[in-house]
């Protein structure tokens, strides 16, 4: 019998790379962080809330949404992955969200968890308003400047 084949674990060094690249961005003063409750969008033919939101849009600049009524930290990482890896498709931020958070230590998720309360300390509160996906165009994040790939 033979084992499924399915995306490869990632390595130790794989995920402090990453995790790396997330506490960067959060040091950072380039992004605000606002935990807020999202409205419901309808996914799939279901009504959802969602659970955060990035957004590197000209007039809003960046931000990253978090929702409470969802886990802060699968969340934290999928909307920093989406704001580090603008490129990347949905399923590949979706993945590898799972793939860090299944294997993330307790050390690492403290971290996490402390620069985001420093974040949102220091952030300005800017207020959810759902981006027109008809009227925004595909454009380059000003992160990948300081962040580079």
């Amino acid at each position: 019998m033979t084992k499924p084949v399915g995306i490869p674990r990632l390595s130790d060094r794989q995920i402090r790379y990453y995790l790396y690249r997330i506490y960067r961005l959060l040091e950072s003063d380039e992004v605000n962080f606002t935990i807020a409750r999202m409205k419901r969008v309808i996914k799939s033919g279901r009504k959802q809330r969602l659970a955060g939101l990035s957004s590197n849009e000209e007039p809003q600049g960046l931000n990253i949404w978090l929702s409470p009524d969802h886990d802060i930290l699968p969340s934290l990482i999928h909307e920093c992955l989406h704001l580090l890896y603008w490129h990347k498709e949905e399923n590949w931020v979706a993945s590898m969200e799972r793939r860090i958070t299944k294997r993330i230590s307790e050390v690492q998720m403290r971290k996490l968890l402390l620069l985001l309360a420093e974040q949102i300390q220091l952030s300005k509160q800017v207020p959810y308003e759902p981006i027109d996906a008809n009227n925004s165009a595909s454009v380059e994040c000003p992160l990948n400047k300081k962040f580079p790939i």
